[in-house]
């Protein structure tokens, strides 16, 4: 997949949906070549929802994208909070699971020292996405859309009891909540990468989901990456038929 960074959600219509054709005809080419080794998230240009359904169809349909990439954000807002429903029934139609990936591409005042932009900024906004994906109901309204969440998910699967009892003792129309049930009870339906670098921590996301929901996570390329995954499976103490 490509980088969220460069996903332009802030050029206009016809350039950004330009841009993502670019960007998907070019992973498409590669993957074409390396067959044997390599297959393609499709990213689609989300301010517009029907053209962002769209393209993934055709990428999916046309290019063989075996699923979508999107950003956890858009321009600073959060993904619930968008009105992206055509996107969700068209990946939902498509069998097609989607990527959730953070982003900032400049630090905020408050992270630009100590790598906390990466360490921190990173893994809370993917944490603020899935918040307002479970709040706003997205969930309830696409009960079979497939999400992926990087690294680990977040604090998500770590705050699901903060989120539980914000959802049994707050005022839903003052907060906005609409889900239908308490947010722990979506955390099975979503995967999780196993880019956590803590074995223990890994361990714990296993007993919240089980390991049927996580996928191998690697970052490969970036300054977090896990250059051994699967030995971090092995000294997490997964057995062999885990890893399989």
């Amino acid at each position: 997949s490509t980088w969220c960074d460069v996903f332009g959600y802030g050029l206009n219509a016809a350039q950004g949906t330009a841009w993502h054709r670019l960007l998907n005809e070019s992973l498409a080419a590669f993957a074409q070549r390396h067959p044997d080794r390599f297959s393609f998230l499709a990213s689609v240009y989300l301010p517009d929802a029907a053209q962002a359904a769209r393209e993934l169809g055709h990428a999916v349909t046309q290019l063989g994208a075996v699923g979508a990439i999107v950003s956890t954000n858009v321009e600073g807002t959060n993904l619930g909070e968008l009105p992206l429903d055509e996107l969700w029934a068209a990946a939902v139609e498509l069998g097609a699971p989607v990527f959730l990936h953070p982003t900032q591409p400049t630090p905020t005042p408050r992270t630009r020292r100590f790598a906390l932009n990466t360490i921190v900024q990173y893994t809370f906004d993917t944490t603020l996405a899935v918040g307002s994906l479970v709040g706003s109901g997205v969930l309830d309204r696409f009960p079979t859309l497939s999400l992926i969440l990087a690294h680990g998910g977040g604090a998500v699967p770590y705050l699901a009891g903060r989120f539980d009892c914000m959802f049994e003792r707050s005022d839903h129309a003052a907060t906005g909540i609409a889900t239908a049930s308490p947010p722990s009870a979506y955390l099975d339906r979503m995967f999780y990468d196993t880019l956590l670098h803590d074995a223990p921590a890994l361990r714990y996301l296993t007993s919240r989901v089980g390991v049927d929901r996580l996928v191998i996570g690697t970052d490969d390329g970036f300054p977090p990456a896990d250059h051994d995954p699967l030995g971090s499976l092995r000294r997490a103490g997964f057995s062999k038929e885990e890893i399989h």
